[in-house]
């Protein structure tokens, strides 16, 4: 399932997947404010589950009702969503172009975050990416949630 308020990005996404050679059968693109979402898959007897989440939000938007989003304050909130419909050792990866948000800041959010929703999880730590110098490109973090 591929989630953004952009059609246009879902429809990039849907690209990706011909070009990759990848079949989109199967997969959802739905225009939609994810923090709105995850609650909705969660109820009304749906109880859908994940084993692997990417959460790249953006570093501000405006949300369907015009409701201001800001990635310092609401990741949390994201992140809190997203571990309600993890299904037991899913993989969420954690990725922000933000650079208030180091992956120190990410993992001690992460840590919060799932202590907070009385899960645990390991955090393992990688490398760079070789082709961005240090203190470029995106922060991500890897959580492993058991």
């Amino acid at each position: 399932m591929g989630v953004d308020l952009s059609r246009k990005s879902l429809d990039r996404g849907k690209q990706n997947f011909a070009l990759n050679g990848i079949a989109d059968k199967g997969h959802r693109f739905i225009a939609d404010d994810t923090l709105e979402l995850l609650p909705k898959l969660d109820s009304k007897g749906k109880g859908e589950r994940f084993d692997l989440i990417i959460l790249d939000p953006p570093t501000f938007s405006r949300g369907n009702n015009g409701r201001r989003w800001q990635v310092e304050q609401h990741f949390e909130d994201l992140l809190c969503a997203a571990l309600e419909v993890a299904m037991p050792k899913c993989a969420i990866l954690l990725s922000t172009n933000c650079t208030k948000l180091n992956p120190v800041a990410l993992e001690h959010m992460a840590r919060l975050c799932v202590k907070g929703k009385r899960r645990t999880a390991d955090y393992p730590r990688s490398l760079p990416p070789v082709d961005y110098p240090a203190g470029y490109g995106s922060s991500t973090l890897w959580v492993m949630v058991r």
